[in-house]
């Protein structure tokens, strides 16, 4: 969260709720004997812009009362990083949350038809070769955070 608090407004901001509901009283009555199990599953997402850090940790806090929605992931995006908050409902005897982190870096490589054909994708050198950069560009923006 330290990351995140020196970025002030964060750019990216996705909140994607899931529920997941077993459906076997929605068949009609004359399929009832056949049926073996159903479920139905609701997912909803909010995207923001611009969210101030200051509020971050209030949408966090922020619970489904509705009792629709089991799981609540939340996922950061600052440049071609992105952390991952997932906030998760366990039914129990009593209600509990699960909460995890995650930080992840994207980078995209380009790869040729004939490097795919010719299967050089695959040869050791090759792909020191294509992730050496990707590494350097991590290491950088890793660096640029710690100052």
């Amino acid at each position: 969260m330290d990351e995140l608090k020196k970025v002030g407004n964060i750019p990216e901001l996705q909140v994607k709720y899931y529920g997941m509901y077993n459906s076997e009283n929605d068949v009609d009555v004359k399929f009832q004997e056949y049926l073996i199990g159903g479920r139905i599953k609701k997912s909803k997402t909010n995207n923001y812009k611009n969210m101030p850090f200051e509020m971050i940790s209030d949408l966090l806090a922020e619970t489904d009362d509705s009792g629709e929605y089991q799981t609540k992931r939340t996922i950061f995006r600052i440049g071609k990083k992105e952390f991952r908050i997932t906030r998760q409902l366990i039914k129990d005897a009593e209600e509990q949350y699960s909460e995890t982190a995650e930080k992840v870096f994207n980078a995209a490589i380009g790869i040729t038809q004939s490097e795919l054909e010719n299967s050089t994708i695959y040869q050791p050198d090759y792909i020191v070769n294509k992730l050496s950069g990707v590494i350097s560009n991590y290491v950088s923006s890793e660096m640029n955070n710690d100052n």
